[in-house]
């Protein structure tokens, strides 16, 4: 799963995702802060850092792999989740967590997220509308631009030592 990262590497995703998520997580009362319980799944370990720093004073749970029904009992305490698009939040799901109010999808995509029952148990569903949509254009037009000028088959001839 490549994904974009805080070190200067590509970090359009986890950084517009996680200022979203901070800001959420971070509301201010003014007389206390909100501790949120929050379950993570589908991280890398590079993530899962960058959440533990930027996310301190928060319960934070991390869950190898997606979320499924048969994990969610791990999360079963949360007050939030945050899923990428390969765990998929059915009702089923959404049973098993009976203290969730928040679910993060860390993609711009939320097909994987069952909107109605998420709705009928009045929790609230964000996703990252604006992720990637510099680099899937940039992505499209190389492409776009390797179809055109035949890259590869000129990169395939170029490492047979063909320079014709």
């Amino acid at each position: 799963m490549g994904r974009d990262r805080p070190d200067g590497k590509d970090k359009g995703r986890v950084r517009e995702h996680w200022k979203l998520t901070v800001k959420i997580s971070s509301c201010r009362s003014e007389k206390k802060v909100q501790k949120v319980k929050i379950a993570f799944f589908e991280l890398e370990d590079w993530e899962k850092d960058y959440i533990r720093q930027n996310l301190k004073g928060h319960k934070l749970l991390f869950v190898d792999g997606k979320l499924t029904k048969e994990t969610a009992a791990k999360a079963k305490d949360c007050d939030a989740v945050a899923v990428f698009i390969y765990s998929e939040v059915d009702e089923k799901v959404l049973r098993q967590l009976p203290k969730l109010k928040f679910i993060a999808a860390m993609s711009t995509g939320y097909d994987h997220i069952d909107i109605d029952a998420a709705k009928a148990k009045k929790i609230v569903v964000a996703n990252v509308p604006t992720y990637g949509e510099n680099t899937v254009a940039e992505h499209t037009f190389a492409l776009i631009l390797a179809l055109s000028r035949k890259i590869v088959d000129s990169a395939d001839r170029t490492r047979k030592g063909d320079f014709t």
